[in-house]
């Protein structure tokens, strides 16, 4: 009783507050009129650090061999994004006997095309202009399963060392690297922290052994591999591959 009396008195109290609330606006149009009485040391600053930005971007990191666009459910330009991140991966563990079986992401974060010839910093912004960060998964077999069941030829997901096969827009099966999935094996792969933590549902109730998170961006990772084949002398491209197969309709 004594906390109906109590919530009664705190509601009552709100709504004399609220009657007695008033409030007024009006628009103001943002034009040049705001420009007339400019801070030149605003303007100053903001140029200094425009230009700073402005040729860190321009930057070459490398070269394309081909125009790469990214489409479901897979493209060339997808393909290549995952292959560097399972790339990235495999080195970030490097030299401890821990080996990334495979890569995945979502094609929501892929943002871009990336057009032949010099690859810039500025590119790689615009193909992945969110700030994920590179997270790592571990998963066993029997779950990894259930994870990639959820996927169709239309609604499929980029990777690298998965090899899945659709029919009649239904996951068929799976393999890693070729390799049949064991339900008791364990499995390490790495993504973005979006998917990671139930972006667009990918992962949505699934059971995971551990996620290990990282500081280091997907851009960032992306950029390091990219600079990585272009000191070995390499041109980047990429193709369609057997990754994903879609049977014919039966």
């Amino acid at each position: 009783m004594k906390k109906f009396i109590l919530f009664f008195l705190l509601f009552a109290g709100f709504q004399i507050q609220a009657q007695n609330f008033v409030y007024d606006h009006e628009l103001v149009l943002m034009d040049s009129t705001f420009d007339q009485n400019e801070d030149l040391t605003i303007r100053y600053f903001i140029d200094y650090y425009k230009k700073i930005i402005d040729d860190s971007l321009q930057i070459v990191i490398g070269e394309c061999q081909e125009d790469l666009n990214t489409f479901s459910p897979q493209s060339p330009l997808s393909n290549l994004i995952t292959d560097l991140l399972l790339e990235f991966g495999n080195d970030y563990w490097q030299g401890n006997g821990t080996k990334i079986d495979f890569s995945f992401m979502n094609f929501g974060g892929i943002r871009s095309m990336l057009p032949k010839g010099a690859i810039k910093i500025a590119n790689i912004f615009t193909i992945l202009p969110f700030e994920n960060t590179v997270t790592f998964v571990r998963i066993n077999g029997k779950n990894l399963k259930e994870v990639l069941t959820r996927f169709t030829e239309y609604n499929s997901l980029p990777a690298s060392g998965l090899e899945i096969i659709f029919r009649n827009n239904r996951f068929i099966s799976a393999t890693v690297n070729q390799k049949a999935i064991i339900d008791e094996q364990e499995y390490i792969f790495i993504t973005n922290s979006y998917v990671a933590h139930d972006g667009e549902e990918i992962l949505k109730k699934s059971f995971f052994t551990e996620i290990i998170e990282t500081e280091i961006s997907v851009r960032d990772a992306i950029i390091f591999q990219i600079k990585k084949h272009t000191q070995n002398g390499e041109i980047l491209d990429a193709k369609i591959d057997n990754r994903v197969i879609v049977e014919p309709t039966r």
